[in-house]
């Protein structure tokens, strides 16, 4: 808890365009100016489900599982507001604006 967590989000090609597009035109403004916001769930994790770091097999049928039962399972959902920034560099090509949040808290429920 209180802790943050860089995340980074990828654009569908289309967006990707649209926003160098405007970045090309206008500079940094043009993206500072998008009210995108990312999506985060999360729920409560019991020791009893078994779940180990890198396990994305057991996570994905845990996911399921909570999606079909959403009344046994508190499901909290959060909109964090997305920072856009252009990267000519660290795995971004020219024509491919990247976007990252700012920080994500990380809340760990047992």
């Amino acid at each position: 808890p209180g802790g943050t967590e860089q995340v980074q989000i990828l654009l569908v090609e289309k967006d990707k365009v649209q926003l160098w597009q405007a970045y090309e035109r206008l500079g940094q403004s043009a993206l500072d100016s998008s009210k995108d916001k990312f999506l985060v769930q999360s729920t409560k994790v019991a020791p009893s489900e078994g779940l180990k770091a890198g396990d994305y097999e057991a996570l994905s049928n845990f996911w399921t599982k909570v999606m079909a039962n959403t009344s046994s399972h508190g499901v909290f959902n959060t909109k964090l507001p997305v920072k856009l920034t252009a990267s000519e560099d660290g795995g971004a090509s020219k024509d491919t604006p990247t976007t990252s949040t700012k920080s994500m808290p990380k809340t760990v429920a047992t």
